[in-house]
């Protein structure tokens, strides 16, 4: 027993020893543990102590506000289109036969009548028309006989008649097949550029195979399609933007030269034309890709908000809150047209007056509340431009 107290004695005496000198060489480990032991007291977390009188702070929601402002909001749609011309035409082949004198090609100008090529004669054509002047002899010879025959009283004046009728279909016919015995030339119906060619010289044409395009580059107009909702709003003023990629970074104004009558009824949109309101601006080319902006409905010097400051209530009820005095006021409005950013109000609130577009989702009407970015501070807020 004796030999055991001695051991514990001995022990405690080291773990002394120990504590004194983690005391004098490290203190910072013990005021640490104070310190902790404050805040948890402070918490009300130790067992037995009490929470800070009067309970937790009073947490006030903090805002974002802006200012009511007075501009022009537009209800804008983003569209492309392309640039195409207006005038244009593919010639076809009105008979068959070898491409001869093919003096054009892709981006040649043309002028009006120039011969663009032409088409060669043929054996068909020559054997058509071998057949037709045979057919022309018989009949001619047939007529004769008939007149021969009606004069001795033969025959009756009506068959005379009939001779005559083959008579004059067979000379059509011969005239018919010489017309295509010679070089059929296709001529350009007006001036124009050629932008497509179907044929080489040499090729053999067939009746209605398609041989040239041609273009007039003073009709290039920028054609796109508007859904049909907002078909209606497009009018020969509305004011459109256009960008180009050959362009980059430069904004054209375009004015609507053409309102197509009827929706395209498998996509239920309206084609547009459009054209530079400056040609002088822009070199078009057919095919060319352009985004357009479209302005469906502006407004001039209206109450504008930032769309964020609108809430919509589980009863559908729009509202903004106005914060005056750091105290949110509920209060109903009424909205017009929306931009991409901001939104027209009609009634409820006036301009300059400062509204919470940021932590206004769980605001109530009296709320107290912080404004950020002021200390705190009433009047002011950030306006948006």
């Amino acid at each position: 027993m004796k030999k055991f107290l001695t051991v514990l004695i001995i022990f405690i005496v080291i773990a002394a020893l120990a504590a004194v000198s983690l005391y004098y060489y490290k203190p910072e480990l013990f005021k640490k543990a104070d310190t902790e032991k404050s805040l948890k007291v402070q918490a009300g977390q130790l067992p037995g102590d009490k929470k800070p009188a009067g309970g937790p702070a009073k947490k006030i929601p903090a805002v974002v506000t802006a200012k009511v402002e007075l501009k022009d909001i537009s209800r804008t749609i983003v569209l492309n289109g392309s640039v195409e011309p207006v005038k244009f035409i593919k010639l076809s082949a009105p008979v068959e036969g070898p491409i001869l004198n093919l003096n054009f090609r892709e981006g040649d100008s043309i002028t009006k009548n120039t011969a663009i090529l032409s088409l060669g004669r043929n054996k068909a054509a020559e054997a058509s028309l071998i057949a037709a002047r045979e057919e022309f002899k018989k009949e001619q010879e047939e007529l004769k006989s008939v007149e021969s025959l009606v004069k001795s009283g033969a025959i009756s004046s009506d068959q005379l008649d009939r001779a005559r009728a083959n008579y004059e279909k067979a000379r059509a016919l011969v005239a018919k097949a010489e017309e295509g015995m010679s070089d059929f030339k296709l001529s350009a119906p007006w001036d124009g550029v050629v932008s497509k060619l179907y044929v080489n010289e040499g090729d053999y044409a067939t009746p209605r195979a398609p041989l040239i395009e041609i273009f007039d580059p003073e009709s290039l107009a920028i054609k796109f399609s508007v859904p049909e909702t907002h078909s209606m709003f497009i009018t020969p003023e509305t004011i459109i933007r256009a960008t180009f990629d050959a362009y980059a970074g430069k904004i054209f104004a375009l004015k609507v030269s053409r309102i197509y009558p009827e929706l395209e009824r498998r996509l239920r949109t309206r084609v547009i034309e459009a054209v530079l309101s400056d040609s002088s601006e822009v070199k078009l080319i057919p095919g060319m890709f352009v985004r357009l902006s479209i302005d469906l409905a502006t407004s001039k010097n209206a109450v504008s908000i930032p769309k964020e400051a609108l809430v919509i209530t589980p009863k559908n009820e729009k509202i903004v809150f106005v914060v005056k005095d750091n105290k949110s006021e509920l209060r109903k409005v009424v909205t017009g047209i929306e931009s991409d950013t901001d939104l027209e109000i009609k009634s409820g609130i006036q301009a300059g007056e400062e509204i919470a577009v940021n932590g206004n989702e769980n605001l109530k009407d009296g709320m107290e509340v912080k404004v950020m970015g002021k200390d705190n501070k009433t009047g002011g807020g950030k306006d948006i431009k």
